[in-house]
């Protein structure tokens, strides 16, 4: 009966899945992303690095032995949700942490950041689930960020990227009434990936700006920095008036996601930020 059921609605299931496979690509523009949200593509997920969450997504087929459509459909969304975490756990280890290592190199070298990653995947949240008429499901989940600095920084990569390197001295603070809230790195035109924690430099490779200047607590929350693509009016609205932004222009990149300023830009920031902006981790790269 189940059999002759699936049988009938063949046609009407390409044409779904055709649909879902066009609103899972694209979920994150039409659910979940603004067109200036910063979302690069991991394998067997997403990352939206503006609204900081991995997402992914999986799908289950019904069993044709299923007594009925009703029975089908639970064991449907049990593989659809199962086929999810893998992929999230997937997604994951394709996070960037900073320059070439990745959580997948992380959860490597520790097995209690491993460990935790998988508890994470574990608790994801579900944000879509969608039935189709013949039984099948397909489940969308994410999980944010935010959750994955404490595991990325325990096992030190960043730390030991930035041990060896000087930082530049602090400049005279802007007067209160002037100073800039929130820090905009303007790296469009460049080739730049996001990162976890990325860093910014002179042209003589001292650290403007980096993991290392911000709060623990600011950077459990929001990281090193946020990201958007491509929209200055985003950013504004991000973190308020356009007038409180101090944007300078990254002049090139070192490696794809650590930038590189000139030392007019670094005046700047010595002289017109906010002092709490960075320690507070009030940064944002567009790119």
């Amino acid at each position: 009966m189940i059999a002759d059921f699936f049988k009938e609605n063949a046609m009407a299931r390409m044409m779904s899945l055709l649909t879902v496979l066009a609103f899972l690509g694209g979920i994150l523009t039409a659910q979940e992303a603004d067109k200036s949200d910063a979302v690069q593509d991991v394998p067997s997920g997403k990352i939206n690095w503006t609204k900081q969450y991995v997402y992914a997504t999986g799908s289950g087929a019904p069993d044709l032995k299923a007594p009925n459509v009703a029975v089908a459909r639970l064991g449907a969304e049990r593989v659809a949700k199962a086929d999810a975490y893998r992929n999230l756990l997937e997604a994951i280890k394709g996070v960037t942490v900073v320059g070439t290592t990745t959580m997948k190199n992380s959860m490597e070298e520790s097995m209690e950041v491993k460990t935790s990653v998988e508890g994470l995947v574990r608790g994801a949240e579900i944000v879509t689930t969608k039935y189709y008429s013949d039984g099948g499901v397909d489940v969308v989940i994410r999980v944010p960020l935010s959750s994955l600095y404490d595991k990325a920084a325990a096992t030190g990569a960043a730390d030991k990227e930035l041990a060896s390197k000087e930082s530049v001295k602090a400049g005279a603070a802007a007067p209160a009434a002037d100073a800039k809230k929130t820090l905009v790195f303007d790296a469009r035109g460049l080739k730049f990936a996001p990162t976890m924690f990325p860093a910014v430099y002179t042209d003589d490779g001292k650290i403007v700006y980096s993991k290392k200047q911000v709060k623990d607590e600011a950077l459990k929350a929001n990281g090193v920095a946020r990201y958007v693509k491509n929209d200055l009016d985003a950013v504004a609205a991000l973190y308020g008036d356009a007038s409180t932004l101090l944007v300078v222009k990254a002049s090139k990149l070192k490696n794809k996601s650590d930038l590189v300023v000139g030392a007019a830009e670094v005046t700047a920031i010595q002289t017109k930020l906010a002092p709490d902006a960075l320690s507070e981790g009030r940064v944002v790269i567009l790119y």
